[in-house]
């Protein structure tokens, strides 16, 4: 059956790619890549880590309705990863974390092929770290948004985390 780990490599150092995620990398058959106007941001973190491999720009355009393109994405990726392959999908911060590969995952299950999602440091991790400020205590709420702000739960909440606003 074939396979493909979503793998998050972080907000910009390759040093923040995990050594799990480093390893299924360097074992994968092939690499993909999300693209804007054929720069991958994802690739260009993980360059070191792929050169030698051979990969698939699979371009998504910034702040467009992509839910046909996710289904193309899964096909692009079932077309080129061979029966009982392995490939790997890299994407910015953690996959789960307002991610491409959240929404690509899904098209993939659908046409059968078995998905694995590798965790990955999200910026607002690396930034409280950078900064050496907790985003959240013990008793306290967070809220984590993609810039739609709800303003009920935002006067309840004690550290607010605004992501992929347009």
């Amino acid at each position: 059956m074939k396979k493909i780990y979503g793998i998050g490599v972080g907000p910009g150092d390759s040093e923040y790619i995990t050594l799990k995620g480093y390893r299924i990398i360097k074992n994968a058959d092939i690499v993909f890549l999300p693209s804007n106007k054929g720069k991958s941001i994802a690739g260009e973190i993980a360059k070191d880590f792929i050169k030698d491999k051979k990969t698939v720009y699979i371009e998504f355009p910034m702040g467009k309705d992509n839910s046909k393109r996710y289904r193309e994405a899964a096909n692009i990726i079932d077309k080129h990863l061979e029966d009982k392959g392995e490939g790997v999908f890299l994407t910015l911060g953690d996959p789960m974390v307002y991610s491409t590969f959240s929404y690509i995952m899904k098209e993939l299950e659908k046409i059968g092929i078995n998905v694995e999602s590798i965790p990955g440091i999200s910026s607002f991790n690396a930034a409280a770290n950078r900064i050496r400020i907790p985003l959240t205590l013990k008793g306290q709420k967070f809220y984590l948004t993609d810039g739609d702000i709800d303003e009920d739960i935002l006067k309840h909440s004690d550290t607010v985390c605004i992501l992929k606003t347009s």
